[in-house]
């Protein structure tokens, strides 16, 4: 009689705990001076929505760019989450918009949470898309 098998390899199992369990924050990041004088350069802040808009580069979505060589962010909003709260994003969440505007980088309207929770923020205000046949 042959011997059975596990469905799933062991080592993927491993993986799967270690991505279910609850990231640490680590706290008391010190950003240079240089790199948060950087930042504010490219930023405009609008008078009438309270929004800090991205002045610097952008990709087609609207979403900023800028490099932090020590922390690896890419977007614009991400780099200000670390900069004005001087903690790391936890793997596995996203950096979402209270605004709705991609090239917004105010810390008051960011904040962190899951590809679930950005899916469910985008059904609250309207924004998701409806795919097939409408009756």
């Amino acid at each position: 009689m042959s011997q059975v098998r596990p469905l799933v390899h062991p080592a993927w199992r491993a993986q799967k705990v270690r991505f279910m369990q609850k990231p640490v924050l680590e706290d008391g990041i010190t950003i240079p001076e240089e790199v948060k004088a950087r930042f504010l350069s490219k930023v405009c802040k609008h008078p009438d929505t309270d929004c800090w808009i991205w002045t610097g580069c952008r990709n087609r979505s609207g979403y900023g760019g800028f490099w932090m060589s020590a922390f690896g962010v890419k977007r614009a909003h991400r780099a200000s989450y670390v900069i004005h709260n001087a903690r790391r994003i936890p793997d596995g969440l996203l950096v979402l918009h209270s605004c709705d505007t991609p090239s917004c980088v105010n810390p008051a309207h960011l904040w962190l949470g899951t590809s679930a929770d950005n899916k469910a923020d985008s059904m609250r205000k309207g924004r998701h898309r409806v795919y097939g046949l409408v009756s």
